[in-house]
């Protein structure tokens, strides 16, 4: 009897032992496991540099706003970015009006940060940049692309991923797991890497504009000596659903173009489409003695209005939106009440 039970007492510390040291490696494992997951997320962030950052941080800044607190909305590339001075706009004409562009955008992207501001906000007035309105998306991971991580997930920012990679399962990785995109940033790490002035809180202050205070002196050619060409089908149809939400959310569309040193060829198309769809074209380029615009004042670089510049065509925009639409004075909103307490913070 005394053997049996020493037997079985042997038998379970040896059990035990065995329990306790599966469990140490399990332990261990998942340690190893979550502790890589951390260094490889980790990793990617810190290989992003400080472009992304900027854009991420645009986005993230627009869905802290109120919601539906915001009556203008621009869209489009970083054209629209430095242009449309929603503070001005605000300021000076009393308009809740935010600037929700960002960098390279093309106009699949334009679509997906349309269909984003529609969920948490009702605006009056969309107005949508078109410098890349002829360009087609590609199926790589870029900078355009990758900052849409900062949107929150929808069944349109999935099918909205799922018609830029289509089947390129290594586009998919980079997107989710960062260090498969960036790896290659070993080799440009400097001084400057990381260093980024502009943030959520920024944007923010600024109502979305990417403000530049410094000038290069360009030269625009004849806007009018520009070779033009039609729109093909597949522009048409992200034109197409751009006007179509907008008319279903009873959202007005004013469609822009802005001055740059560069040849532009959608004038006519996009004035024939605005004229057939019932909506609004600015061709700048067209007002550029109007409003005042200086070649050797008004530009940080070729393509890009500084806040001089940005004053100038914001103050006709404003004009035109004033005297063509009935939008009530923001000066006691929700919305100012907000950007109030963003200039009040340090």
């Amino acid at each position: 009897m005394k053997e049996q039970m020493y037997v079985l007492q042997r038998f379970r510390i040896e059990l035990f032992g065995k329990n306790v040291l599966v469990m140490k490696r399990v332990i261990s494992f998942w340690s190893c496991f979550v502790i890589t997951i951390f260094l490889v997320i980790w990793a990617g962030n810190f290989l992003e540099g400080n472009l992304n950052m900027g854009s991420m941080g645009a986005v993230e800044a627009f869905h802290t706003l109120p919601v539906n607190s915001v009556d203008v909305i621009g869209f489009g590339s970083s054209h629209m970015w430095a242009a449309f001075d929603s503070t001005l706009l605000y300021e000076e004409y009393g308009l809740a009006a935010y600037n929700y562009a960002n960098n390279w955008q093309k106009m699949d992207t334009t679509l997906l940060f349309l269909k984003d501001a529609l969920k948490t906000q009702q605006p009056k007035v969309a107005v949508i940049e078109t410098y890349m309105v002829g360009s087609h998306p590609n199926d790589e991971l870029n900078g355009e692309v990758y900052y849409t991580r900062a949107i929150k997930w929808s069944k349109d920012k999935v099918n909205y991923l799922c018609k830029r990679f289509g089947k390129k399962l290594n586009n998919y990785i980079g997107y989710f797991i960062p260090i498969a995109a960036f790896h290659d940033n070993w080799a440009n790490i400097n001084a400057d890497f990381w260093m980024d002035n502009s943030s959520k809180q920024m944007y923010l202050r600024t109502l979305g504009q990417t403000k530049v205070d410094f000038n290069v002196p360009i030269s625009i050619p004849d806007y009018q000596s520009f070779q033009q060409e039609e729109l093909d089908e597949e522009s048409l149809a992200l034109l197409d659903e751009i006007v179509s939400i907008c008319k279903e959310n009873d959202i007005k569309v004013i469609f822009i173009t802005t001055p740059m040193d560069e040849k532009y060829s959608y004038f006519d198309a996009m004035e024939e489409y605005a004229q057939k769809h019932e909506v609004t074209y600015i061709n700048y380029f067209s007002l550029m003695n109007e409003i005042g615009i200086d070649c050797n004042a008004d530009f940080y670089d070729g393509s890009h209005l500084n806040v001089q510049g940005a004053y100038k065509v914001s103050h006709h925009l404003g004009n035109y939106l004033k005297n063509n639409y009935k939008i009530e004075d923001a000066h006691n909103s929700k919305f100012s009440e907000f950007f109030i307490g963003i200039r009040s913070e340090r």
